[in-house]
């Protein structure tokens, strides 16, 4: 710390910044603790060296808390303009040069209510249907209602506001193009032109000589454009752990880097000016790809380092990380929720750490592999914990698959580099640099594809939890460096294990003694259902799964920290409902499945029986009078449909859902699937009366059901409708009156996100993602 203050500094700013965005403590609260702070120094002069330092630090820690707070407050400009009709000037700066549809739009006059304001803002700009003409650098006229990008809708899920948040955008406008009007040219700054038109020639170009995959990894390993390359190649990479190699990070700028040297050098210029021509050139390409927080990380490295060498002054690699970390954080604190600047600071903190470390270790390994070994694996170290957390994936193959693919990156990004120069001066000559990046490229993809042949070479796997990653980072640190540790040499190993495995164990033995509530998640899929249970005991039971989107129930899961579904509940087989099963049972564990009736079926539903055979789990019809007993005061009843369905009804499949009463002590929930007003009719026959506390209203708040002798047979406290937007009138007015006719409260999935119920059996309390 006392050789490095910059890194003291750097982390308490940070930790300040992570801390206040999940506790969000006042800004009176944090203003008071740091004048307390700043009193404690003036006045405790006397205080020893340590002393102050940690009291300095404790100040920086809260001017972190105070800093994001302080963005948090800040509203752009056009955040008074939000969820009201307006007209807005401006121009626009494609933000992919292969999607005409979405922009950064630069705003210069908002019109609202026949008066007019000169502003100066930026949004989000997502143009449906359209199909011009680039509106890059124009000047448009656009008609809409300004929106709060959302949050995260499902817990732990992606969080689009925040991501916008990291690029500095606080708004975004959804319009058609009939609502846009080009009325001039832009007034773009020129350098931002320059590089639209110099990355536009160069994607046109490349991809009429190599029009297949090979064309756009090119571009991608060079750009980090990933949405350009096909979607199941790029899963490939992902699961292989070298999607890496698709984006620009600091292993690219490392092999530019060397290969500019190689070039200058040959070149044979002068040592003096080869420094400013490197530093130069590479601030040219970072301009040209743009400028992402890897970007910025690796070139102003690279900066700092040529620097040093020109003053004659000792590079310090933490040091250097720590100011670049500072400057981003200090303009941008957001930026820390960026997952490449994660990736980017952690690789290169590990490699820093542990590099020397493991090359060490590896003495028997040629000198050339022995680096090459070292620089992986230290990479792999630092960033497969982040990984594993953002993306729930793990691979074991990746320590050894990425060595032939970083030597072989070496050599394609160069290639690719000097093709794309060439097209600018004569496309012979880059066609015949392109046969060789093509084979290059080629193998790339056949030593990738190498990994999806090994079993269990990589598999899903929960986001661990902070405590984990607290514990396997301190972990790795004993294992590299328990002799220069402070403290860990003056006491026996043994016994600070001990002591750190009492603590893990005293969290994880509190959590299990602890009062434990039942909760109920209805996930928000959109228009569909999806309920997951939570039980006291760790149970979990899963209700319909709404649509099928790849990946997307599946890491909910995951992310929530659950690999392992004691029961599948299926409503009935409707796409909406029985669609996310899929992804379920094809990425986590499961262990038996009930359905209402096994009379109907679907493409979907025969490939749930497929795969239930394979893994020999029968599905069970789940039908009036069964229960199952999940644990103690936790039972789960079908009170529909009957043995015999029913049938001659407006919709048969629907009214013949599996209708479930879930109980824990005194605590009731109505989940009642897609059942129509004869369904309902018939459960009034054939069910006692009882007073629920929860009812999941029936098919998303259809006119076609939720009947008023319905609602008051089960005389709900609380109301959740599963919606989203739908083209169907869901919910229906007059669903709607019915509920707030009886003063039920109503909570819907498209207004309040997914919404999250606990209970002890005997109280309740109601979460939502969205206020």
């Amino acid at each position: 710390m006392y050789r490095r203050p910059i890194v003291g500094i750097a982390i308490a700013l940070v930790l300040g910044i992570i801390v206040q965005f999940y506790l969000r403590l006042s800004m009176k609260i944090i203003l008071t603790i740091i004048s307390f702070n700043v009193l404690m120094i003036i006045l405790l002069v006397s205080l020893k060296r340590k002393e102050r330092i940690i009291i300095i630090l404790c100040g920086i820690f809260f001017l972190g808390a105070l800093h994001l707070e302080y963005n948090y407050c800040i509203k752009d400009p056009l955040n008074c303009f939000v969820n009201k009709k307006v007209e807005l000037i401006g121009d626009c700066a494609q933000k992919y040069v292969t999607d005409k549809s979405v922009y950064i739009f630069n705003v210069n006059r908002v019109k609202y209510k026949g008066k007019s304001y000169e502003i100066k803002d930026k949004a989000l700009l997502k143009i449906f249907d359209y199909k011009g003409i680039s509106l890059n650098d124009k000047k448009v006229i656009v008609k809409g209602k300004l929106k709060i990008p959302d949050g995260a809708r499902n817990p732990r899920m992606f969080d689009y506001n925040l991501y916008l948040k990291t690029q500095g955008i606080q708004t975004i406008l959804n319009i058609s193009s009939n609502n846009m009007k080009i009325i001039g040219d832009g007034n773009l700054p020129f350098l931002l032109k320059l590089r639209h038109e110099i990355k536009s020639y160069i994607y046109n170009k490349t991809l009429k000589i190599l029009p297949d995959d090979e064309g756009k990894i090119a571009l991608s390993m060079a750009f980090g454009d990933k949405k350009i390359i096909n979607k199941n190649l790029y899963e490939e990479f992902k699961a292989s752990g070298t999607a890496h190699a698709l984006a620009v990070s600091g292993l690219h700028f490392g092999i530019l880097f060397v290969f500019i040297d190689f070039i200058l050098k040959s070149l044979k210029i002068q040592e003096k000016y080869k420094s400013s021509i490197l530093v130069l050139l590479i601030w040219v390409f970072a301009f040209v790809v743009g400028f992402s927080p890897s970007v910025i990380r690796a070139s102003s490295m690279i900066t700092l380092c040529s620097l040093s060498n020109t003053f004659n002054r000792k590079y310090d690699l933490f040091s250097s990380l720590a100011l670049i970390c500072l400057v981003n954080v200090i303009i941008n604190p957001f930026i820390i929720f960026n997952v490449g600047f994660q990736l980017s600071f952690f690789a290169v903190i590990s490699i820093g750490l542990f590099y020397k470390p493991i090359y060490e270790r590896l003495r028997v390994l040629p000198n050339f592999l022995r680096k090459m070994v070292s620089t992986t694996l230290s990479a792999q170290i630092g960033t497969s914990p982040i990984i594993a957390y953002h993306f729930n994936n793990f691979s074991l193959i990746a320590p050894i698959i990425n060595i032939p693919i970083v030597i072989l990156i070496t050599f394609i990004l160069p290639l690719s580099l000097v093709l794309f120069i060439t097209l600018f001066v004569h496309m012979s000559i880059a066609r015949f640099i392109a046969y060789f990046d093509k084979l290059l490229i080629k193998i790339l993809i056949w030593t990738n594809s190498i990994s999806s042949y090994i079993p269990f070479s990589s598999f899903n796997v929960i986001s661990p939890s902070f405590l984990f990653l607290a514990a396997f980072y301190f972990g790795i640190m004993l294992i590299f460096y328990k002799d220069r540790i402070p403290y860990i040499n003056k006491y026996k190993l043994r016994e600070i294990l001990l002591f750190f495995l009492i603590v893990v164990l005293g969290v994880y033995g509190f959590s299990l003694v602890s009062p434990k509530k039942i909760k109920v998640t209805f996930v928000d899929v959109g228009q569909g259902d999806c309920i997951l249970i939570e039980t006291p005991k760790g149970k979990n039971v899963l209700i319909d799964g709404g649509k099928y989107k790849k990946d997307f129930l599946s890491k909910f899961l995951l992310k929530n920290h659950i690999s392992n579904i004691d029961l599948i509940c299926i409503s009935h087989i409707h796409n909406d409902h029985i669609g996310g099963i899929i992804d379920v049972i094809n990425n986590v564990k499961f262990e038996s499945v009930v359905i209402g009736t096994k009379i109907y079926s679907c493409e979907e539903y025969e490939e749930l029986v497929k795969q239930c055979a394979v893994k020999n789990i029968p599905i069970k019809e789940f039908t009036r009078g069964k229960t199952i007993t999940l644990e103690k005061n936790l039972t789960l009843t079908a009170i529909h449909p009957s043995p015999t369905p029913m049938g001659n009804t407006e919709d048969d499949i629907n009214n013949n859902s599996l209708v479930i009463i879930l109980k824990y002590k005194d605590f009731e929930v109505l989940l009642t699937g897609d059942i129509e007003k004869e369904a309902e009719q018939e459960i009034i026959k054939e069910t006692f009366e009882r007073d629920i506390d929860i009812l999941k209203v029936c098919h998303h708040g259809s006119n076609t059901s939720s009947c008023g002798n319905f609602i008051d047979y089960f005389s709900p406290e609380i109301a959740v409708i599963q919606v989203g937007k739908n083209v169907f009138g869901h919910p229906h007015e007059n669903t709607l009156n019915t509920l707030n006719k009886r003063k039920i409260k109503i909570y819907r999935n498209d207004n309040n996100g997914a919404v999250i119920i606990e209970s002890d059996g005997d109280s309740i309390e109601v979460h939502t993602m969205i206020q």
